[in-house]
């Protein structure tokens, strides 16, 4: 990897890498990754570059990793990857002291309309 050829630091191209490959399904719930000896010989990069990158993936809930057995791809049904989900907000306000008016809030960002 060259420093010049792209702004992106060099961990976040390790860590961009791998995300595609599990994301892509190229590599499988269970499945163990290269190591981060391994990791920094395949892209030339430090040992601490390539750490950097797979605690990124952790952080994204894509890996997880145990201490001396290595970095492993978390099963669907246990990763926290955010969705573009629209929020909704309900407010209750008193009307007439016995029935309230719900008023609901759209985010416009994700094209939804409400009032």
């Amino acid at each position: 990897m060259s420093k010049k050829s792209n702004k992106k630091t060099l961990y976040s191209q390790v860590a961009e890498y791998l995300r595609n490959e599990i994301l892509q399904n190229k590599l499988q719930p269970g499945d163990k990754l290269p190591t981060e000896l391994e990791l920094s010989k395949m892209f030339g990069v430090s040992r601490i570059t390539s750490k950097r990158a797979l605690d990124e993936l952790a952080k994204e809930n894509l890996i997880y990793r145990k201490k001396g057995q290595g970095s492993f791809v978390l099963p669907l049904r246990e990763r926290k990857v955010e969705e573009n989900v629209p929020k909704i907000i309900a407010i209750v306000l008193p009307t007439d002291g016995t029935a309230g008016r719900r008023i609901e809030i759209y985010q416009r960002c994700h094209g939804l309309s409400g009032w």
